[in-house]
């Protein structure tokens, strides 16, 4: 695989080159249901999803000790698509990036959350490059800082229940009139300012 931006200059690793360094198998699957073989080869491991599309089924989950995913949203506000576009165009109160680790189920970003951090987001001139570069940092910190070891991590956050789905063209319209961006130059180049 070739890269446009050397290694010396990229902020973050692949995902091939994070899963080398820390000896963690991937995979990639078009349907993840009807990928793996059930044969209790995975019951030791764990199931990390980053920015997958399709919902698990209970028995895909249950051939894993135990499944994450990795949402850059606040939970339970903030369920479903693309989310750096909706959190961007209606802001959360506090006007926070969100990175969620969640356990998975079969409902859509329904499950037990494990961890979750933020950072403030910026006031004006948004884009989603930015908001996913934060949330990729936050991420890597989360999952760093979890015990997959041992012991229940699990707690839960107060919050309403909300869902993205599919954007309309009128809110992309939206998107763009208040100034947001889906990647700005500015936001590119810092990944050579490192």
């Amino acid at each position: 695989m070739h890269y446009i931006i050397p290694i010396q200059k990229r902020i973050f690793k692949s995902l091939n080159e994070i899963s080398r360094n820390y000896g963690i198998h991937t995979e990639i699957a078009d349907d993840i249901n009807n990928h793996f073989s059930n044969d209790n080869m995975y019951k030791d491991d764990y199931l990390l999803s980053i920015s997958y599309f399709q919902i698990l089924k209970d028995s895909t989950i249950s051939m894993f000790k135990a499944a994450f995913n990795i949402h850059p949203a606040p939970l339970p506000e903030g369920r479903g698509l693309f989310p750096s576009f909706w959190l961007l165009l209606y802001p959360t109160i506090n006007g926070r990036y969100y990175q969620t680790v969640h356990l998975m189920t079969n409902r859509i970003d329904g499950g037990e959350i494990v961890v979750q951090s933020s950072v403030q987001g910026q006031k004006a001139h948004c884009s989603s490059s930015n908001y996913m570069l934060c949330c990729t940092k936050l991420g890597c910190e989360l999952l760093e800082s979890i015990n997959f070891i041992g012991g229940n991590t699990n707690f839960t956050f107060p919050g309403k229940e909300s869902y993205f789905s599919f954007p309309r063209s009128i809110d992309v319209i939206r998107f763009w009139k208040n100034g947001n961006r889906f990647f700005r130059w500015r936001d590119i180049s810092k990944i050579f300012l490192m």
